[in-house]
């Protein structure tokens, strides 16, 4: 298993966990975890549809040409900031990967505003909002090809 999923399995193991705590200072808490989890394994995925190259090409969020010495130019990682959720759905779009990000959209308003400032979302919102992302993260797990072993989400949608 890659460190990259790895670490989405980690996240959305620990969202899943808040998630089931039923405890509404745990749901912000699965907001955070479970959306983190889901971008990380969007990541993955991609990375995967290009083996042969390095993931820092592929998610990285900026680039720079730098001249190869050979009179043409390569683009290189300008930083070490990688793509983010808007940008996901593009590249998805351009490596062929069919999801349907959009399940992500509310959950990420939701983040944004509590790692900003807060929500003034109900916590059964918070809760449908992630139970609305499950689909997504099951269909990102086919794409990259695995099946890991994680609390039951399936009950939770």
């Amino acid at each position: 298993m890659s460190a990259l999923l790895k670490n989405a399995v980690d996240s959305l193991a620990i969202g899943i966990e808040d998630y089931s705590a039923n405890d509404p200072r745990r749901t912000l808490s699965a907001v955070r975890n479970f959306y983190a989890g889901a971008v990380l394994l969007a990541k993955e995925v991609l990375s995967r549809k290009v083996p042969g190259v390095s993931p820092d090409d592929i998610l990285g969020a900026k680039y720079k040409p730098m001249p190869n010495g050979k009179g043409g130019v390569d683009f290189v990682q300008d930083g070490s900031a990688t793509i983010d959720f808007q940008t996901i759905g593009k590249r998805f779009k351009d490596f062929g990967i069919k999801a349907d990000t959009k399940r992500l959209e509310h959950l990420n308003k939701i983040r944004n505003d509590i790692e900003h400032r807060y929500t003034t979302q109900t916590d059964a919102t918070i809760r449908e909002a992630i139970a609305t992302a499950f689909p997504l993260i099951s269909d990102l797990f086919a794409e990259a090809g695995e099946s890991p072993e994680l609390p039951p989400i399936r009950q939770h949608y």
